[in-house]
């Protein structure tokens, strides 16, 4: 049997539907785009402008000349250069993991019923080693999928020496990207010095464990988030019921929801899932969230910061937050409501401080107070010259207190909402309930 009979045999293409390759030119890519049809089919080279012009140039003229000879369109995407090493820089994350998100969020506007990428075999085999070598969690070792919403790998269970073995059969010429070799890079290491002692079938038991992983993750109920401004919450019950796999899947989704690119390591997952799992304890620190139990609901709230501003009744923005002042609506009765009026001096918003006290209604109580009885870590209040004038922290679980001095009086209505890149997903009303 040929190296193609081989590849067809294993070959997952969709039957219809309009295709995008992520075309690179290399090996696998250009195994894939031999064996796609062409009437529905289109090449794309995302060109990353991290290497030498000269060599980008070659690599691209060569990968027009390919795409032509199997008859099918061919098209280059660049991103800015400097472009990956600046999301590298600010996302905390390597070369490798920006170039491939730049890479991807330009490939997900291309008008295709898929976007097919030439993952294959030993790619599985890598990405598995990867993650079990770095203590990942247990449903990660699935690894690559074949297929995540438009993107399909129809090579997923192709060995590499196939691909090979038929590049050298049908005499293709492919490109050859220098940062393949550089083995500051770990998956490089992997593939150089780890994979060329695994025998074929000692990578294809890899790839059957990583579906077998795949057939865990499916087992069971995730457990359901709820994203909230602030923090995260879920069911006590529906988490002591769970598998670990789903366990660690929800604490480490509220690890990447709080924006943190590094994984939780597996001694500090195994002591928040002790917290959790015990029935004792109702509140737990760590050095990436403040933990809560309260009437069977679990919060992870982001770490506390500190700050002081001057609050602009037209919006005052905070880390993550804008909170504003705005005319009645809808006749909300519950809403916090100030009169400008009566603030004295400058109006300022800040987190809470060790011994910050308001006069409420049913007399002075300290804000240490209000937060142990809410279960929640830090709120936000407003202060002017004469002392707190209300406790903003509904959003957080709590409740919203106003000052004495300011019930009754008629005003502006208090209202927060949730910033992400400057877009607002989430708005929320304080409440004085």
């Amino acid at each position: 049997m040929s190296y193609r009979e081989l590849i067809l045999s294993r070959l997952q293409i969709p039957n219809k539907g309009n295709l995008v390759l992520a075309f690179s030119g290399g090996s696998d890519s250009l195994a894939l785009l031999s064996l796609l049809p062409p009437e529905r089919t289109k090449a794309v080279y995302v060109n990353h402008n991290i290497r030498g012009q000269q060599e980008l140039e070659k690599e691209i003229e060569l990968n027009r000349r390919n795409a032509e000879r199997f008859g099918i369109p061919f098209e280059v995407l660049a991103i800015e250069r400097g472009q990956v090493d600046e999301l590298s820089r600010e996302g905390k994350m390597g070369i490798e993991a920006a170039a491939r998100r730049l890479r991807y969020s330009l490939l997900s506007k291309a008008e295709a019923s898929y976007i097919l990428t030439a993952h294959h075999q030993d790619d599985q085999v890598e990405t598995f080693l990867m993650r079990i070598s770095s203590g990942s969690p247990v449903y990660s070792l699935e690894g690559i999928r074949y297929r995540d919403g438009r993107i399909i790998r129809p090579l997923l269970n192709v060995p590499k020496s196939w691909i090979m073995g038929y590049l050298e059969e049908e005499g293709l010429e492919y490109s050859s990207d220098s940062t393949n070799y550089d083995l500051s890079y770990e998956r490089n290491r992997i593939r150089h010095l780890v994979l060329p002692f695994l025998t074929d079938e000692q990578k294809d038991l890899i790839s059957r464990i990583c579906c077998n992983a795949g057939l865990l993750r499916k087992k069971g109920e995730e457990i359901i988030l709820s994203r909230n401004p602030g923090y995260v919450s879920f069911c006590l019950d529906d988490y002591s019921a769970s598998p670990v796999w789903w366990r660690e899947k929800a604490v480490f989704d509220i690890n990447h929801y709080f924006g943190y690119t590094k994984r939780l390591s597996r001694n500090e997952f195994g002591k928040i899932d002790a917290f959790l799992l015990n029935k004792g304890s109702s509140h737990f620190e760590t050095s990436r969230f403040s933990i809560f139990k309260r009437h069977g609901i679990i919060r992870f709230f982001a770490p506390a910061f500190c700050f002081v501003t001057v609050f602009d009744p037209s919006g005052t923005l905070v880390p993550g937050f804008l909170i504003s002042a705005k005319e009645e609506n809808g006749g909300e009765a519950k809403m916090l409501c100030i009169d400008f009026s009566f603030v004295h001096g400058t109006l300022v918003l800040r987190t809470d401080r060790l011994l910050d006290e308001i006069e409420l209604k049913e007399g002075v109580k300290r804000i240490s107070e209000l937060k142990k009885e809410y279960g929640i870590p830090y709120c936000y209040v407003l202060e002017d010259k004469n002392g707190l004038v209300a406790v903003l922290s509904s959003f957080l679980g709590g409740r919203d207190r106003l000052s004495r001095r300011f019930l009754g009086k008629k005003g502006l209505y208090i209202a927060a909402e949730r910033m992400d890149e400057g877009k607002k997903f989430f708005s929320s009303t304080f409440s004085y309930n």
